[in-house]
Parts: C-alpha cells; sequence; structure tokens
C-alpha cells in the first residue's frame, strides 16, 4: 500500500506556510482533551512525525489516534459573509439536542461511503476538451498590473500535459512577469527574508477566501496572528488590520468590499464581529458586534467558552455557520460538540453532542444546508444535515455520512458542482493509490477524480480550493511534495514527472475533470521537516480570475518563502455546461 510520504506531514500546527498560524507570543504546546474529557497534548504528534522525517508509519497512527492535532490553520476560516441576503428558503427548523443526539453516533458501514483502504482505478481526464479563444478587445476585468501580459494570451493549457519547469529566476517584488510554460501573469507580493524573516505573511489556507468581494483587498498573515491586506489588482502591500488578532477566523461580505467579519482569537467569549474598513492608506477601521451566541450555547453546554471552525467556512451568502463549542482553560481545550448558528435570525438551529471523536475542523456547505466536520485519523471525515437530524438520507439511516474513512491534514474543501449542489472535495492518503474525490453531500455519491500516487513508492501532496462561488463547477488544486523512491522534488527531465506536479490548475468536477493548467509553483519540499514545511496553500478569487500562493521559489531555504498572485483573463476557466446561476 502506498503512504503518503511527504507532503501531508501530520501536524497541521505547525505549519510556517498558512497551516500554522500561531497565536501571538503564546505557547506552541497545547493541552485538547477530547469529548470523553481525556486531555492530551497536542504537539506529541509533530514530534512523531517529525522524527520520521516523512511517511505514516505504525508509531505515528498510534500518536495520531491518541492526540488531537492543534490545526490554527483551523483558525483560518474562508468565504465571505453577508448581512444583507433574505433568510434561506429551506427553513429547516433547530432541532432539540436531545433528537440530534440520539442518532450521534452513526458510524457503521451505511454511513461509510468513502473508505480510507478502497482500492481506486486511475481515472480518465477529459483531453478533448478545449476552452474557446480569449476575448483580448475585453480586458475590463484585467487589473493594469497584468494588461499588458494577458492582452495576447493564449487560452490555458488544456489535458494533462506536463510541460516545461524552467528553472526562472525569483521575479521582482511587485513586477507581473509571465510564466513561460502556462502564460498566466504572476506577481511576487512579498519579499520576506528582506523585510520580516522572522514573521512572513502569507496566504493562510486554500479553503479560506483570501480576496473580497470586488479583489480591492486581499488576506496575509503572520505566524505570531497579525493580519494585513494588501491591493490585488496592483500588488501593493495596503496596512495591518489593528482589530484582528490571532485565530480570529475572518470572512470576507460577497457583496460589500469593505466588510469582514470575524471571531475574537479563538472564538473566545463566543461573538461575531463586523469589522468595516476604510481601505485607504491611512484609512480609520470601525468594529461592532453582529452576534453573542452565549447564551444559547451556555444552554446546551454551560461551561463551554469558546467557539470556533478551525479552518471552516460559513455558507456562500454568509447566514449559517457550522462551530465547534468548547471549554478552554489556558491552552487545555476541551470540547463539547457541534452546532450551527443562524446568523441572519440569531439562533441555534441545531446541536450534536455526542461526537465519534476529536474535532479538528468543521465548515459549511456552500448552500448552508451541511455541515462538514474532520476528526483525527481513525474517525474520518463525517457530513451532517445543519440540524444534525437523521436520518441523512434515504440511504443512510444514522444522522452522518461518512465522506472520509481516515482523515489527515486538512488539503480538502467543501464547492458547488456545475448544477449548483453542494460537493465536498476530498484527498485520501490512505487509499492505495492516493487520489482525489468528490462526494454529493446530499446524495453521498463518491467520484473519483485524480490518482495522485504515479508508481511504487510514490507520492504527491494536493490542495483544494473551492471559493470561486461564481463559478460552479471548478475548484483551484495546487500539487506539491512529489517523492519517488525516497527523493523529493523531480527534475524536469525526470521521465516520471507527471502533469499535476509543482503546479496549480482548474479542475472541474465532472466525469471525467477537465484540466486547465494555469501556473507552475517552484515550490520545493523537504521531506526531513514535513511537519513544519510550509504548504503552497493555492486559494482562489470568486470568479476564478485571481489566485494566490505561497512558494520557496526553487529554494530549500525556509526563508525564501515568499507569497505569489497569479492572474489569468476573465473566462478563461469558463462556464462549465449546465451551470446555473
Amino acid at each position: 500500500m502506498t503512504l503518503c510520504l511527504t507532503a501531508c506531514g501530520l501536524n497541521d500546527g505547525s505549519d510556517a506556510g498558512g497551516e500554522a498560524a500561531s497565536r501571538s507570543e503564546k505557547a506552541t504546546t497545547k493541552q485538547l482533551v477530547d469529548p470523553s474529557g481525556n486531555t492530551q497534548t497536542s504537539d506529541a504528534a509533530s514530534s512523531a512525525m517529525a522524527a520520521s522525517g516523512h511517511g505514516v508509519t505504525e508509531n505515528d497512527r498510534a500518536v495520531a489516534r491518541s492526540a488531537i492535532l492543534p490545526s490554527a490553520a483551523g483558525d483560518l476560516a474562508g468565504d465571505s459573509q453577508s448581512m444583507a441576503h433574505d433568510p434561506l428558503s429551506s427553513g429547516i427548523s433547530p432541532e432539540t439536542t436531545a433528537q440530534a443526539e440520539a442518532a450521534a453516533h452513526d458510524t457503521s458501514g451505511e454511513n461509510a461511503q468513502a473508505s480510507g483502504d478502497m482500492s481506486t482505478a486511475a481515472p480518465a481526464i477529459d483531453t478533448d476538451f478545449s476552452p474557446a479563444p480569449p476575448s483580448w478587445t475585453d480586458l475590463s476585468g484585467t487589473s493594469p498590473l497584468c494588461a499588458s501580459i494577458l492582452s495576447g494570451a493564449p487560452p490555458l493549457t488544456s489535458g494533462t500535459d506536463v510541460g516545461a519547469m524552467p528553472a526562472t529566476p525569483r521575479p521582482a517584488t511587485g513586477v507581473a512577469t509571465e510564466d513561460p510554460t502556462w502564460h498566466s501573469c504572476m506577481v511576487r507580493l512579498t519579499q520576506q527574508a528582506e523585510t520580516h524573516p522572522e514573521h512572513p505573511r502569507y496566504t493562510p489556507h486554500s479553503a479560506q477566501q483570501a480576496f473580497n468581494a470586488d479583489d480591492s483587498a486581499a488576506l496575509l498573515r503572520t505566524n505570531h496572528g497579525e493580519w494585513h491586506i494588501l491591493d490585488p489588482r496592483t500588488g501593493q502591500y495596503r496596512r495591518k488590520l489593528e482589530h484582528i488578532q490571532g485565530n480570529a477566523e475572518p470572512q470576507w461580505d460577497p457583496h460589500d468590499p469593505r466588510v469582514l467579519y470575524y471571531l475574537n482569537d479563538d472564538g473566545e467569549g463566543m461573538k461575531i464581529l463586523r469589522l468595516t474598513i476604510d481601505l485607504s492608506p491611512n484609512g480609520t477601521d470601525r468594529t461592532e458586534q453582529v452576534a453573542d451566541m452565549s447564551a444559547e450555547v451556555k444552554k446546551r453546554w454551560p461551561d463551554a467558552t469558546h467557539v470556533r471552525m478551525r479552518g471552516g467556512t460559513p455558507s456562500d451568502d454568509g447566514s449559517t455557520w457550522c462551530f465547534m463549542a468548547g471549554k478552554q482553560e489556558g491552552e487545555t481545550w476541551t470540547g463539547r460538540g457541534l452546532f450551527t448558528w443562524d446568523l441572519r435570525n440569531g439562533q441555534i438551529i441545531g446541536t450534536l453532542g455526542s461526537l465519534p471523536g476529536r474535532l479538528e475542523y468543521v465548515t459549511t456547505s456552500p448552500s448552508g444546508s451541511h455541515c462538514v466536520a474532520q476528526y483525527t485519523y481513525l474517525n474520518g471525515v463525517h457530513a451532517y444535515k445543519r440540524d444534525f437530524s437523521a436520518p441523512y438520507n434515504a440511504k443512510t439511516p444514522g444522522n452522518s455520512l461518512k465522506v472520509l474513512g481516515r482523515a489527515y491534514q486538512q488539503y480538502g474543501d467543501v464547492a458547488r458542482n456545475a448544477q449548483g449542489q453542494d460537493m465536498y472535495v476530498g484527498f485520501d492518503v490512505y487509499s492505495d493509490p492516493h487520489h482525489l474525490f468528490m462526494t454529493n453531500l446530499t446524495t453521498g455519491e463518491k467520484t473519483t477524480l485524480l490518482t495522485t500516487s504515479f508508481g511504487l513508492n510514490t507520492d504527491t501532496g494536493v490542495q483544494v480550493s473551492g471559493r470561486a462561488m461564481q463559478r460552479p463547477g471548478w475548484v483551484l488544486v495546487s500539487g506539491f511534495g512529489e517523492r519517488k523512491r525516497g527523493v523529493n522534488n523531480l527534475k524536469e527531465d525526470d521521465p516520471d514527472r507527471k502533469w499535476f506536479h509543482r503546479k496549480m490548475f482548474a479542475f472541474s468536477l465532472e466525469n471525467p475533470p477537465k484540466v486547465l493548467s494555469i501556473a507552475n509553483l517552484h515550490h520545493l519540499w523537504d521531506s526531513n521537516q514535513n511537519a513544519t514545511w510550509p504548504r503552497p496553500q493555492g486559494t482562489v478569487n470568486r470568479s476564478f480570475t485571481r489566485m494566490m500562493f505561497n512558494s520557496t521559489w526553487d529554494s530549500m531555504n525556509v526563508q525564501d518563502l515568499d507569497t505569489y498572485l497569479v492572474e489569468i483573463l476573465p473566462n478563461a476557466v469558463p462556464p462549465i455546461s449546465g451551470e446555473t446561476h
């Protein structure tokens, strides 16, 4: 069986490239407690993986079963919020805690739609797809920064072309350059080593919407809890956000580019706040409270002190938020359960107190109809209806659908297919071979999309960003950390190098899927620092025209990590037939 040997480091909480956003000057070792009350030290798992350098050994599995992973990526949430929309049309009434808990603990085979041990044949890729030529006369959506490069750009390359991977020099900061292979526009946004090597700024997580509603601002954060904004249209740094600190899980409003919603650090106090940002260079921001969930949460769990998602996102319209609730004393977190919050009406929709394992993160499907929760290792990833009621659907009598048998880092995301249905797009590193898959959250149907192993003792990491809500049916995938027989970072002329290695590409949620190559990532992988080496964290804007990622740019020095912007023409990633708006 091929295991995840490179880019799937066990400890989510110490990744300087975005999965580890440590709290401001706080201790890095946390005590965490499972729902039954057993306290665990979170860095036990990371030390085991760091010692092994790479790979998932039996000892690593044992550690993973006995420790909660500190996913401070977890506190970097993803999609936009809105206070201005009408209520969701589904009108699901809140379920009582007793009803939800009665059906909570169903992890039987009837829920296991995706098994971590399943054998999966290599899926086909749609190699006949050819995007239409771009319209160079309409560059209205293109930034002045990239207009000259994109004015003559060809269509994105479709299919499984491996393409050249030249060792081009690291671009100068703030200067638009052309990817020589895939012809996208690329801009280096930061110069970490020269300006702030101790606290680099980076894109926080693939599943976080970094771009605001009109792309006039994008979020970066630091490893000590600062949040900053820059202008993606010019590549220029704006300023630090003073009101947001630590693991605040900021969420852009999907309509108002000035508005962010956020929590206190680690969700202390169980409140949602709104920050109205003055985007001028010396602007003054205004903050206000929009929800105090503490009274409602304490009715279910009287000793709860914090709520958080640890890497999740609210619904696309911002009205539905899936949270985990817990008690935190110092650095010790004791999980209490899951709940769904209706921000528009200020009430709990449903709760779940009996959990199958220790929670790592929870997220909300785009429509707000489902919560998706990742537990540690053997407990996998489960989907629930937003009121946590049973049956889950006609084929699943319990209240949960197990979409992934065994969990390993947060590499997946929720997204919409072209028909507007909510999907979970995940990466199964315990299957043989490893594969990327999608699961329809309503029907439970699972479809294998891409096999990432490419032979005996090989591996590739992939991260998914489903944030392009205005282009349903497409996700952004970043491939990194490829390894063959103990060797990372295959050379350009290696015959085993595959089309998805060290590349950012658009990937359609179809069978067979379409592929559009966007940019080479130039991110090298150090498997000897598997637990702490940064990931690319490629993330996409709502219209699938701009992306950001982190890269060491062909360097094995982590101090060379910088954040890059990629821009492509409007409609370079075209609507899929059947797409609805």
